[in-house]
C-alpha cells in the first residue's frame, strides 16, 4: 500500500490575499496540518498560540499554528494549521 495525497487548499480567515494550495500527504492519525511558513504568511495567516509535537525521530519540536479554512475532496472545514519549515 502506497502513500496517498490529496489536494487541499488553506485559505487565511482573516484576509483574503489569497490561498494556498497543495498536494497533501494523508495521515489518518494527524490532529493538525502542516503548511510552509512561508506560504501561511503569504496569505495573512498570524500565529495565535505555540505547540510541541513530536516529530517521526522522536524529537519535540515547537511550532507556532494559526488558523485557516481547509478545503479538500469537495468540503469545507476549519482548523488548526502548523507555520512548519519552509
Amino acid at each position: 500500500m502506497g502513500l496517498t495525497y490529496v489536494t487541499v487548499a488553506v485559505k487565511s480567515l482573516q484576509h483574503a490575499n489569497g490561498q494556498y494550495e497543495a498536494q497533501f500527504l494523508v495521515d489518518t492519525g494527524a490532529t493538525d496540518s502542516l503548511v510552509p511558513a512561508v506560504e501561511l504568511n503569504r496569505i495573512g495567516v498570524q500565529p495565535v498560540g505555540k505547540m510541541v509535537h513530536e516529530l517521526a525521530d522522536g524529537s519535540l519540536q515547537e511550532y507556532p499554528f494559526g488558523l485557516v479554512q481547509i478545503t479538500f475532496m469537495g468540503e469545507i472545514t476549519a482548523g488548526r494549521v502548523i507555520f512548519g519549515p519552509d
